[in-house]
């Protein structure tokens, strides 16, 4: 649940403040689920710079521990009180940077170790993020009507089973421990490690390398992955605000988006050809574009969302694992992964803030969102048409 005015109090910088002045009458939540999103993603860009070398360096399982571990005491410093919310969330998107890292760093590792090409390795890895999203959605949602209530009511208490908000943060970190546990169990194959120093004597012009040398890659689903964060925040508060669905329904129909995309991500190895990427961009878009009139209620949210998700991730996955096999097949897959949350976070950092901005400034109506998050689907079909790979992606030996 969303507090304009707490979060106006407690904005780091005047001139935030002052655009968050409720008597202007601007689209405050929509502008602050944008903002707060970017906030998360500047904190995993300046992570960056030591995850970078970090993934490298380090096997995947202890980054795993490292990034389930930080996130935990970020979850306890987050209690009310204890620390700035807003340099949490700084915090928080650096230390699940590690976590990215280890992600795209995995993949070209388990399809080499044979558990499929890296297609079908990355769309089973991508289902897995989706569902652990999805549940986490869910789980806010319900510890924010259980523990924290309804923010800015006369009866703050309201939905609240114990009075404690601390209890939540202390979920948090317990399940984040269960993540620690996976971690120390995980066991793939490993390339020879890039010693950290090196790696970070190397991160500005290996970087540069792989965005010149695959920009196509990096662009297109860049600009799929910004719309898709982006585009999951506007539906949410356009459901909540416009269509006045309660918010436990407006969070579910983010459900509905992650089945399509758990979908899309296991079916996708069939559809790694040139032209359905480019199709499915096209579809995302006009899906997108559509949305103000095609969800109406509940059910059919529900019917919009699952549509969205399995357009969006069939050719999003398709090309992120063909970038991670050609970082693999250089002999840079952690970097390769750590590249790529990079890339990723740019576009979700400047779509979702440079909305966040338009909002703010009267530019832009919460409706018209949907209308630019099109054209950005359009545009990363647009960049797909310039990819150079073979009409099946396959993992380098």
């Amino acid at each position: 649940a969303l507090d304009p005015v707490a979060a106006q109090r407690n904005l780091p910088l005047a001139p935030l403040r002052i655009l968050f002045d409720p008597g202007h009458g601007l689209p405050l939540q929509e502008a602050l689920a944008q903002g707060l999103a970017a906030v998360l993603t500047v904190g995993i860009l300046v992570g960056y710079l030591f995850n970078a070398p970090l993934a490298g360096a380090w096997r995947c399982g202890p980054l795993f521990v490292l990034a389930c571990l930080g996130m935990a005491v970020v979850a306890i410093l987050a209690i009310p009180g204890l620390a700035d919310p807003w340099l949490a969330a700084l915090a928080m998107g650096a230390i699940y940077g590690t976590a990215c890292a280890a992600r795209g760093k995995v993949v070209p590792l388990l399809a080499q170790a044979g558990n499929g090409g890296s297609t079908r390795v990355n769309g089973a890895v991508n289902a897995g993020l989706v569902i652990g999203l999805l549940a986490g959605a869910v789980l806010g949602s319900v510890l924010a009507d259980a523990f924290i209530g309804v923010p800015g009511s006369d009866r703050p208490s309201i939905g609240r089973w114990l009075d404690d908000d601390r209890l939540a943060h202390v979920v948090l970190a317990l399940l984040l421990a269960l993540g620690v546990l996976a971690g120390l169990r995980l066991r793939v194959p490993e390339q020879a490690p890039t010693p950290f120093g090196r790696g970070l004597a190397e991160l500005w012009s290996g970087t540069v390398a792989m965005l010149r040398h695959h920009w196509a890659l990096l662009v297109s689903g860049g600009i799929g992955w910004g719309v898709c964060t982006a585009f999951s925040l506007a539906v949410l508060i356009h459901c909540i605000q416009s269509l006045h669905l309660p918010q436990i329904q407006a969070t579910l129909l983010g459900a509905f988006a992650g089945i399509g995309a758990i979908i899309g991500s296991l079916v996708s190895h069939h559809c790694a050809r040139r032209r359905w990427v480019i199709l499915g961009y096209l579809i995302l878009g006009a899906v997108v574009a559509g949305v103000p009139w095609l969800i109406r209620d509940f059910w059919s949210g529900a019917v919009t969302m699952t549509v969205v998700g399995l357009v969006y991730m069939v050719p999003t996955n398709v090309i992120d694992a063909r970038f991670l096999s050609i970082a693999h097949a250089e002999g840079l897959a952690g970097r390769g992964g750590t590249v790529l949350s990079l890339v990723h976070n740019l576009f979700i950092l400047g779509i979702g803030f440079g909305l966040a901005l338009l909002l703010l400034g009267g530019v832009l109506t919460p409706v018209g969102q949907f209308r630019i998050l099109a054209g950005c689907s359009v545009a990363a079909a647009a960049v797909a048409a310039c990819i150079c790979f073979p009409e099946r992606v396959r993992i380098a030996p």
